[in-house]
């Protein structure tokens, strides 16, 4: 006749620091979920950081946006477009006119009195936004550049300090 083994109780600290891991490691995906997942489709989050699309789009928010062929695009939909040649700044605002022929855009900011003052070429634009999020876009500054991804990486290290604390008491048990 064999003995049933009856599972062992673990002790109440144990389990809180286990639960404390579980929680921070959760929350560390939670919050890198929306500024990574859209990636793998195409999809690139930017944060809104002025008012020039407001009411539509607040500060705070995050757009997603996805490629486009700029020939495609109409008076009326929203683009996020570089401020210049490279990569170094963009800014979302609505198309107000296809210049095919010139190859390129004229845009304003829904806030906005005018059109902006430069045309924007095709080559500088990111994409057609697909998605607004309100709010946010506040998170982005947390976890982007190197300071985000270190705040990230010591959240998860203390996790795993906290859960390592927890199988050291258990084991004194």
């Amino acid at each position: 006749m064999s003995e049933r083994k009856t599972p062992e109780k673990k002790g109440l600290l144990y389990t809180l620091c286990n639960g404390a891991c579980i929680l921070l490691t959760t929350l560390v995906i939670l919050i890198c979920l929306p500024f990574t997942l859209p990636r793998i489709f195409g999809i690139q989050p930017y944060a809104i950081v002025s008012g020039s699309m407001e009411p539509e789009i607040p500060v705070g928010s995050i757009v997603y946006v996805g490629k486009v062929q700029p020939e495609e695009l109409i008076s009326g939909e929203i683009i996020t477009f570089y401020t210049g040649t490279g990569s170094e700044g963009a800014v979302t605002h609505r198309v107000v006119e296809n210049r095919n022929g010139e190859k390129e855009l004229v845009t304003k900011g829904d806030a906005n009195m005018a059109p902006d003052p430069m045309p924007v070429s095709y080559e500088r634009v990111v994409g057609r936004v697909k998605l607004h999020i309100p709010g946010l876009g506040r998170l982005f500054p947390l976890i982007s550049g190197t300071a985000g991804k270190i705040r990230l990486l010591a959240v998860l290290l203390a996790a795993i300090l906290i859960r390592t604390v927890g199988v050291r008491i258990e084991r004194q048990r």
